[in-house]
């Protein structure tokens, strides 16, 4: 008996998206369990007393602990739901090049996305840095899928990029930037970008976060550990060193104490080396307060200083696109943290691949580097001469992405300090674009793309 055409649609969409998703955790799988940062810890902590730290929003930690109904299934929960919402913007972002019936493509996708990019990687951590990319094609989709994807669809994307941007910081503020770009392509070029769920979706984020601010602290706040995060680029640029080397010994800064020997390295003043942080106050009112302080005091008296040190932090940010960065062997917190609130994962955790030093990045890289290299200069000539005579398809993915990418760099390499963490989350985008190119689709200037247009009587040119 022949199965009807819906029911062997919906088994050919769930097959495509389970065997994708598959794909997206592969390396937790092979690695035994998921992938764990030195951050990974503060995330664990949130999730079960679901308190905030100063230097992190809580959403991930309810994430965490909305996926654990049991503790027997450790954190793979998250890893799956980070792979399922991988494949669903991969998903989406097929179907609108390619069409509306183009679902077992996306199994091909994410198999050459996965040895080829970091994608695979990122949804194997248990940090929300899959979900800056992940933005990045949702608002892309809200912005030009109104004619290509069901109203589920969107919805879904709706929600997801609320979520991507309540996760962290940088990425409400990457969100902002990307609606600040495409208002202008808008304004001064393509008026066919339909901006009113983007812009609604950044409006509920900040919304949404405050409002949950208030409710667990009664206190309004964007980010109350964004100063610390400052300084500690500041240390690593040697402007804090001159500044308490000329104003100390001062009863304004407690961090006088430390004038000869601060740390060197942005990591060092936040994670290895603490005593001059604590010393200020740590991540509490008065080490922030001192912070600020010491940020605006620095750019009333070398602006110069500021400039360079923030377009080099820039440009290295860009440039960094090493996969793996962090993934070393973790015996620090996050080990401590899974021993309190999750002991029967850590078994698995101490024999995993990752534990015994055993991920061979350096093999990874001489993959992921050039792919990201060639995909950025294919990104530039795309850019350059590449026509799009559709509205909203392959040249408009382009701009998204080179914007969000260049935002990111500007972003973090401010805002923190340069890490090739922050800039490889984002450089598997590139290569998606190559791939969208490559296969081609109905919303390009191919013949299937004017076939298209003679039926709708619009002229190609």
């Amino acid at each position: 008996m022949a199965l009807a055409p819906s029911t062997a649609r919906f088994i050919l969409v769930a097959f495509a998206h389970l065997a994708s998703t598959a794909a997206m955790i592969a390396p937790a799988v092979v690695n035994g369990f998921p992938l764990v940062y030195d951050d990974t810890g503060i995330y664990i902590r949130g999730a079960f007393p679901l308190a905030i730290a100063p230097e992190r929003p809580i959403f991930y930690s309810l994430m965490i602990a909305a996926l654990l109904p049991s503790a027997g299934w450790g954190l793979w929960p998250v890893v799956l739901a980070q792979g399922f919402f991988a494949t669903f913007v991969l998903s989406a972002a097929f179907r609108h090049i390619r069409g509306p019936k183009a679902i077992a493509g996306v199994v091909g996708l994410a198999a050459a996305l996965t040895p080829l990019t970091a994608l695979p990687w990122l949804a194997s951590q248990i940090t929300p840095d899959i979900f800056a990319p992940i933005l990045v094609l949702a608002l892309f989709l809200l912005a030009c899928g109104e004619e290509t994807l069901s109203g589920r669809t969107r919805a879904g994307l709706f929600a997801l990029a609320v979520f991507s941007m309540a996760l962290h910081f940088s990425h409400l503020f990457l969100g902002i930037a990307l609606m600040l770009m495409a208002l202008a392509t808008r304004r001064f070029g393509d008026s066919r970008l339909s901006l009113k769920l983007p812009v609604a979706a950044v409006v509920m984020a900040i919304v949404g976060a405050g409002a949950v601010n208030v409710a667990l602290t009664r206190d309004v706040f964007p980010g109350r550990g964004g100063p610390i995060f400052v300084l500690s680029r500041l240390v690593q640029d040697g402007i804090v060193h001159r500044f308490l080397q000329e104003t100390c010994p001062s009863p304004d800064y407690r961090l006088c104490a430390f004038r000869d020997t601060l740390p060197k390295t942005a990591d060092q003043f936040l994670r290895m080396d603490t005593r001059a942080l604590d010393r200020m106050g740590g991540w509490g009112p008065a080490g922030i307060d001192e912070a600020g302080r010491i940020i605006a005091e620095t750019l009333v008296l070398y602006p110069g200083m500021h400039l360079r040190a923030a377009v080099a932090a820039i440009w290295r940010q860009f440039l960094g696109i090493r996969t793996g960065e962090g993934l070393s062997p973790n015996f620090g917190p996050t080990r401590s943290d899974l021993e309190t609130y999750l002991p029967a994962a850590v078994p698995a955790f101490d024999k995993s691949l990752q534990q015994q030093g055993r991920l061979d990045f350096l093999t990874l890289n001489l993959v992921h580097i050039p792919a990201g290299v060639v995909g950025q200069i294919f990104l530039i000539l795309a850019l350059i001469f590449a026509r799009d005579t559709a509205g909203g398809g392959l040249t408009t993915l382009f701009g998204f992405v080179a914007a969000g990418l260049v935002a990111n760099a500007i972003i973090c390499g401010i805002l923190s300090n340069p890490n090739d963490r922050y800039q490889s989350r984002m450089i598997w985008l590139v290569a998606l674009a190559v791939a969208l190119a490559i296969v081609g689709g109905p919303r390009l200037g191919g013949p299937r793309g004017r076939q298209a247009d003679r039926s709708k009587n619009i002229p190609v040119k």
